[in-house]
């Protein structure tokens, strides 16, 4: 189940209750199905890493990237987001969490995401296309 709510006063323990930090690791997938599931936003910390699905779904809105000389200052930049963008983004998880559930009996749309990446990266080999981020 996803909870999608957040206090209209969404302090720093606020935040971090619906907020999952992902710094690099093997697990990544599993830990961000994981986070999503639970109606948290993901604060992806991985410079230079590919996140699964990247090239079909719009990471901006539903995840915070940070760059690893963010870190001394996350508290600030948590807090630094408004309520309704935190919101937002709460939406966007909601929206886009099955896409990191294989379970179809439970919406999980995984496999058609996976299927729709392979796609696009077959077109973009195919057609000699190597976009960079």
């Amino acid at each position: 189940m996803i909870h999608s709510s957040v206090p209209k006063k969404a302090g720093w323990k606020a935040r971090m209750k619906t907020s999952c930090v992902h710094p690099s690791s093997a697990w990544q997938y599993t830990v961000k199905a994981g986070s999503m599931l639970s109606g948290c936003v993901p604060v992806i910390i991985q410079e230079h890493v590919f996140q699964p699905y990247e090239d079909v779904l719009p990471y901006e809105q539903f995840s915070i990237r940070l760059n690893n000389a963010d870190l001394p200052q996350i508290r600030e930049i948590l807090e630094g987001v408004t309520d309704e963008q935190y919101r937002w983004l709460l939406q966007g998880v909601v929206q886009f969490a099955p896409a990191f559930t294989w379970e179809p009996s439970v919406g999980g749309r995984a496999f058609n995401y996976t299927i729709a990446s392979l796609r696009r990266k077959y077109l973009n080999f195919k057609a000699e296309y190597y976009p960079t981020h």
